[in-house]
């Protein structure tokens, strides 16, 4: 019994079984149900009136879901080899900022701030990643820079901005790492999800201008929904090479 007992253990920790798969939507569902357990504390806060923002933000999120399991599909290949591809390109949702009552309220009101023309934003971002992923990592930081306004407004925009920039950081990593494991390249498929995010800054931003009402009353609504989107760590850039 003793030696059955052992045997499942260290099968369970063996790397076959330890890979991870559908870290895509593994987040994405995570996300969803974070925001279904603040839709109600921040109708609390807005008499109910934020409650179809709530519902906008996850609806967008269970469309994503459904894109998101098709990447993981897709990436099983990577993975199943030893390429942790797309598993290190979102963050945990536990480092998500906790529920604030608190009202924080902005300097400026909303129409005060600078405009984004999403249109331009997409067909810059989508030239630097022709050129390449060293050129869109520094738009993406120039983008960040000028939109960020003290975490107040258009937070869903920086936040996906944050993660092109993260998977474009990533990317290079990826991509040299298959050519050691003489793995077929995963360029294609890293540049269609990226291009899968510049696509979607118009949807987020669309429920940036929808959620600027009640930030402007000092709801963090949105605002303290995401994780701040760091770039990788030398260690996390070394586990793509294991």
């Amino acid at each position: 019994m003793k030696f059955l007992i052992l045997s499942f253990l260290i099968l369970l920790s063996s790397p076959v079984l330890s890979k991870e798969y559908n870290c895509f939507s593994k987040h994405i569902s995570e996300a969803i149900s974070k925001n279904k357990e603040r839709r109600d504390l921040y109708a609390k806060m807005t008499n109910g009136d934020s409650k179809s923002l709530s519902n906008l933000l996850i609806n967008a999120e269970r469309a994503s879901f459904i894109v998101a399991k098709i990447y993981d599909w897709r990436v099983k290949y990577f993975q199943r080899n030893g390429l942790p591809l797309l598993c290190l390109d979102y963050i945990d949702m536990d480092l998500t900022p906790n529920f604030s009552a608190v009202l924080d309220y902005p300097n400026l009101k909303y129409d005060e701030i600078r405009k984004i023309d999403i249109s331009k934003v997409r067909k810059k971002l989508k030239k630097s990643l022709k050129v390449g992923y060293l050129e869109l990592e520094e738009e993406l930081e120039h983008l960040i820079d000028v939109n960020r306004n003290t975490g107040h407004y258009n937070c869903m925009f920086v936040h996906v901005l944050e993660s092109i920039r993260r998977s474009a950081h990533l990317a290079t990593h990826y991509i040299d790492s298959a050519r050691e494991k003489g793995l077929r390249s995963p360029k294609k498929i890293i540049d269609k999800n990226i291009k899968l995010q510049i696509n979607s800054l118009g949807i987020w931003y669309s429920l940036d201008k929808k959620a600027s009402k009640f930030q402007e009353q000092g709801v963090q609504i949105l605002c303290r929904d995401v994780p701040k989107i760091e770039l990788p760590t030398s260690l996390e850039i070394d586990s793509i090479y294991r």
